[in-house]
């Protein structure tokens, strides 16, 4: 196809929300789908944003019963995401089907092109937590932290902390942090002499896990079948981790926590499992605080979020101790 006739056919594709999607983004897409996938621009029928919270995602329809899910990467994650990998780990799970079909990630640019659910249900805090879907929730993470799936890295937090503390210093002073979350410095030295002792415990293991459990990752098709996706995140871990990140990003009532933890262990929770799970939640809200720092030093906006489960994390943490 010559230059310009790519570039007429590139301009004729419709675009829903036409005033929110750039002709820029529009000819990125149909120039990047031709050439990953041989796409031709006139095949394109429809492009349409589909939410995200860290990512653009848009939802690209070819026909009917072909349509296809882009992912452009959003601003600051090439210092959040390992690409490579994210690659390799979502390639390692095919085998489990937990995944929608995933045709191509950049292991530069972290575009990743998948298979678009159709009439696909996005699951959130208020849908996350019926019986039905709790049941298969717990099955596909059962499903998961039991394979001999082979991941490519061992997923840090103490390790992201310290990179994320690292990014915003770089970026602003090393007084930052403290500024914005107050005694910080001592809750990173409490997390650490905590996660010491939990290597330490019978019931510590790790496995191949998603790291990132907000209910937005979890999307229902109209057959009632449930997929895990984006696994920017994902490596070897503690499933407790996983459970805690579940229970605290759906937000999750203590009753409907304690009904998900008995679909998921199928017998009694141990003491020191509960600890690891309550000292995981307050782990996981001190995190995901510096990552909305981060976040917003490269352009986006998220008001009181950071703080706030900072805060949360804090108090949280505050009352944590074990032998």
């Amino acid at each position: 196809m010559k230059k310009e006739q790519y570039i007429k056919a590139s301009e004729s594709i419709n675009s829903t929300n036409s005033s929110k999607i750039s002709k820029q983004a529009t000819h990125f897409i149909s120039t990047y789908l031709y050439r990953t996938l041989g796409t031709q621009p006139e095949e394109i029928k429809n492009i349409e944003i589909s939410g995200g919270m860290t990512n653009n995602n848009y939802k690209i329809t070819l026909s009917e019963d072909n349509e296809l899910q882009f992912r452009i990467p959003g601003a600051g994650t090439e210092n959040l995401v390992n690409r490579h990998n994210e690659i390799i780990n979502t390639k390692a799970i095919d085998s489990l089907e937990i995944n929608v079909a995933t045709f191509y990630i950049n292991n530069v640019d972290g575009v990743k092109i998948s298979k678009y659910v159709k009439c696909a249900e996005t699951l959130s805090n208020l849908t996350v937590a019926t019986t039905e879907n709790m049941v298969n929730i717990s099955f596909i993470l059962k499903r998961l932290h039991t394979s001999d799936v082979k991941m490519n890295n061992t997923f840090s937090f103490i390790n992201l902390i310290k990179e994320y503390e690292s990014i915003i210093i770089s970026k602003t002073n090393k007084d930052y942090i403290g500024e914005k979350y107050p005694y910080f410095t001592e809750q990173k030295e409490k997390i650490e002499r905590l996660n010491d002792k939990i290597q330490q415990l019978e019931s510590f293991n790790i496995c191949p896990c998603h790291n990132d459990l907000v209910p937005e990752n979890f999307i229902k098709s109209r057959d009632g079948k449930i997929f895990l996706i984006d696994w920017e995140y994902s490596g070897y871990n503690n499933p407790l981790w996983d459970l805690a990140a579940f229970i605290l990003e759906s937000e999750l009532t203590e009753y409907k926590e304690q009904h998900f933890l008995k679909l998921y262990f199928q017998r009694p929770i141990l003491e020191e499992e509960y600890f690891q799970i309550n000292f995981y939640k307050a782990t996981q809200d001190i995190l995901w605080s510096l990552w909305a720092i981060v976040k917003e030093l490269h352009g986006d906006t998220f008001g009181n979020y950071g703080y706030n489960r900072y805060e949360r994390g804090s108090k949280l943490l505050k009352g944590e101790n074990y032998r």
